[in-house]
Formats: C-alpha cells, sequence, structure tokens
C-alpha cells in the first residue's frame, strides 16, 4: 500500500556549488514547504566543492537545525555526482531532486508528489516550457535534449529539469548498478521507468551567477549521447565502407585504364586513390577500436564518481 502524504518520509537532495547568497531563503522555504506535506523529512545538502562561503552557511544552518545532513565532497565532481553522493544517504519512501538557486520552487514539491502518486508511476519530473534564463543555454539546452532523444533510447520529456521526485525502488536500482554508465538520472530514463511530466514554472536565479558553462552544459549532452548511443560508432564505420568503396572504384579504374595503352593517369590520380583506400582503412579502424573502447568502458565497475570529504549527519543513539 502506497504512504499517503502525511504518513510518508521524503528526502530532498540538494547540489550546492557557490550559492551562498541563496541558501539561507532556499532553506527557509523548503523547511516551510515540507512541513505541509509531512512530518517526517530529512534534507540532505552535496556541498560540490565551492569555493565561496556556502560550506559555512550550511554549517550554520545545521546549527540551527541539526536535523540537516550535509555531505563536503573534497573537489568540484559536477552536479551529477553530487547528486549521487546525496542518493546515496537518503533514506525516505520518496526522494526529491532539487537545485540550490531557488529556480526551482520549494512549493511545487507537493505537486510533484501528488502527480507521482495519482498517475502511479515511480518517478515525475518537472518541465517547464518558459525559462528566464540566458537565451543561448535555452537553445542549447533544447538542442542537446533533442539531439539526445533521436540519438539515443533515452526519452526525455521536453524542458525537463533536474527537479523531480523519485519512488524508494528507484534508489534500489540504482545502488545494485554502481557499474552503470553515464547519469543517475540518465540511466533511469534509460530503463524505461515511467514518469509524469509536470509542467511547472522555472524561477529567475534569487542570488549570484549559473555554474553551468556552456563547456559544462556541452560536456554533459556528449556524455549521454556518447554512453547511451552507438550511433556515432556506426557512423564512422559507415564512413569507412563509403571511403574504402570509393577507393576500390579508383583502383579499378586505375586497372582498366592501365589494360588501355590511348589512356595514362596522372600522378596524382594515383596519389589521390591511394590515399583514399589507406584513409578508408584508417577511419574503419577507427570505428573497431571506439566500439571495443565503449565496450571496455560499459564492463569498468565500480568507477570513483565522487570523493566524501566529510558527513555532517545526526546520529541517532540506541538505547
Amino acid at each position: 500500500m502506497e504512504p499517503q502524504p502525511k504518513d510518508l518520509k521524503l528526502s530532498v537532495v540538494i547540489p550546492v556549488f557557490n550559492d551562498e547568497e541563496v541558501l539561507p531563503e532556499l532553506h527557509r522555504r523548503l523547511d516551510a514547504a515540507l512541513r505541509s506535506i509531512t512530518q517526517n523529512s530529512e534534507i540532505i545538502y552535496v556541498d560540490d566543492g565551492s569555493s565561496d562561503g556556502s560550506l559555512r552557511v550550511l554549517m550554520d544552518l545545521r546549527a540551527a537545525d541539526d536535523s540537516i545532513t550535509i555531505v563536503q565532497l573534497d573537489g568540484n565532481f559536477g552536479q551529477p555526482n553530487a547528486i549521487e553522493a546525496g542518493l546515496e544517504l537518503a533514506t525516505g519512501d520518496y526522494i526529491v531532486i532539487m537545485d540550490s538557486d531557488l529556480q526551482d520552487r520549494p512549493e511545487d514539491i507537493a505537486a510533484l508528489i501528488d502527480a507521482l502518486l495519482t498517475q502511479k508511476v515511480p518517478m515525475s519530473i518537472a518541465t517547464s516550457s518558459q525559462r528566464q534564463d540566458q537565451r543561448w543555454k535555452i537553445l542549447v539546452s533544447k538542442g542537446f535534449n533533442a539531439l539526445a532523444n533521436k540519438m539515443t533510447s533515452i526519452r526525455s520529456p521536453l524542458g525537463a529539469r533536474v527537479f523531480r521526485v523519485l519512488k524508494r525502488e528507484l534508489i534500489d536500482v540504482l545502488k545494485q548498478h554502481p557499474e552503470r554508465r553515464g547519469s543517475a538520472l540518465s540511466f533511469l530514463l534509460w530503463l524505461g521507468y515511467r514518469y509524469a511530466a509536470v509542467e511547472l514554472p522555472r524561477e529567475a536565479r534569487y542570488a549570484g551567477s549559473s555554474g553551468y558553462t556552456f563547456r559544462r552544459m556541452l560536456n554533459l549532452g556528449l556524455d549521454r549521447i556518447l554512453k547511451y548511443s552507438t550511433i556515432p560508432f556506426r557512423l564512422i564505420a559507415r564512413l569507412g565502407l563509403i571511403l574504402g568503396a570509393i577507393g576500390l572504384w579508383g583502383v579499378w579504374y586505375l586497372m582498366i585504364v592501365h589494360i588501355l595503352p590511348t589512356v595514362n593517369p596522372s600522378g596524382w590520380v594515383i596519389f589521390f586513390v591511394i590515399l583514399l583506400f589507406a584513409l578508408s582503412l584508417l577511419v574503419v579502424c577507427l570505428g573497431i577500436l571506439s566500439a571495443l573502447l565503449d565496450r571496455l568502458q560499459s564492463r569498468m565497475k565500480h568507477k570513483i564518481r565522487y570523493i566524501v570529504s566529510h558527513i555532517y549527519q545526526k546520529v541517532f543513539q540506541v538505547l
């Protein structure tokens, strides 16, 4: 039987990177939102190597509320890995994942949980058709999302955000597959779990600036495509075959003209044919090597995704 909203245990995982100005307001609103949903909740902040005073602010918040858990990572490992560090400690029946910049509104957690329970799916994902963000970020995000949907079996809803709710069973699946490819959120979509897409407003940043540079967004997009698609490798192999066919045609042409005494091919034609044929062999070998490396990567287990420096967590004494 599904836990009802007032009975469920709720965990909230929030990766934090250089958001010291936002954190007090975030926690105030988040605490109020959680109290309106359930009396049994936990908040896990993961400091992803912040260079500002984010960790200090989190420690101040914890001094006033020792139920807060703080995971301090030993460096900046990126948002997907920071999320995984928080999921590892989450104990709730339902786990909320959200950003720390207040673009995800804590008051909307209830809507995500309601959609999950109503549609009887293991995951609900916040989407937004309108974003108060830089235009280039919106275009890059939409472009990579469309490309990933086209080139992989991952079907992410249009305008999908990190903001979502997962049932406990999905966290257990993640823990059973430490050797999985890519990020935890992409992996769950790749497995084909059903989800509810919930259109929610996405606010402008409360303060500060985003840590998502074009380079980071590019790396995340390519990471999803290369780890969940064989299309790039197939394209390389096809290119090699096409070049090889052209090269073979050139060899056949040279053989014919060699037989005909009236035709004398120039040296550059011979050089071009030899070069083209050699290039085709090189491209085919590159395609085979890429496929082998992909298979090897998929077999690598227990890859280090993050390193935890310290965990600040309430210790319960057993009487």
